[in-house]
Formats: structure tokens, C-alpha cells, sequence
């Protein structure tokens, strides 16, 4: 029992200490959704993340944008469109998807 014990402790700290660093897509996971739906809910978000890469680089600071509305549609859906755009060092924005 006891070895049983220390193996699964030893497992669950190798675990977390592997994922504090994993990346989804090559960018920062940023936000983790509960997955309970109300009745009527709206949801208005935005995100911004921004990168800071080598100096040297032409892209030295590059910021995402993440506006999102959501809706319930049901008590069990909910839908939900984004509008994702970057800002790069020069100032200029784009709409890279929707």
C-alpha cells in the first residue's frame, strides 16, 4: 500500500511539473473554459497577449487580439464567434481570422 501510494504522488508531481510549460498550436494557452451553460447567458470578451521575441528581430513586439460574443443557446450549447487580429512593432493591424 505504501508503495503504492509514493509511485502515485511521484506520477502526480511529474505530471504537473511536464505540463506547467506545454504550448497548444505554438502560443500560450491563456484561458480555460468551465463547462456549465445558464440559460439566457451572453458573454462579451476580449484577450490580448503579447510577444516579446529577440531584438534582433524585425517582429520584436507582436500583439494577438481576441474579441469574442458569445450566447446560450440552450441550457446544454453555447455558441460563440471571435474576431482574432495582430498588432506587429510597426502599428499596423490586420484580421487574421474569424
Amino acid at each position: 500500500m505504501q508503495f503504492w501510494i509514493n509511485r502515485w504522488g511521484i506520477s502526480l508531481a511529474m505530471g504537473i511539473s511536464l505540463s506547467a510549460g506545454v504550448l497548444a498550436d505554438g502560443s500560450v494557452v491563456d484561458k480555460v473554459y468551465h463547462p456549465y451553460v445558464e440559460q439566457l447567458e451572453w458573454e462579451l470578451e476580449w484577450r490580448a497577449v503579447q510577444a516579446h521575441n529577440a531584438p534582433s528581430s524585425v517582429e520584436a513586439r507582436q500583439s494577438t487580439h481576441r474579441v469574442g460574443l458569445g450566447r446560450a443557446v440552450s441550457e446544454f450549447l453555447f455558441a460563440e464567434a471571435y474576431l482574432i487580429g495582430r498588432e506587429g512593432s510597426d502599428s499596423a493591424f490586420s484580421v487574421d481570422a474569424w
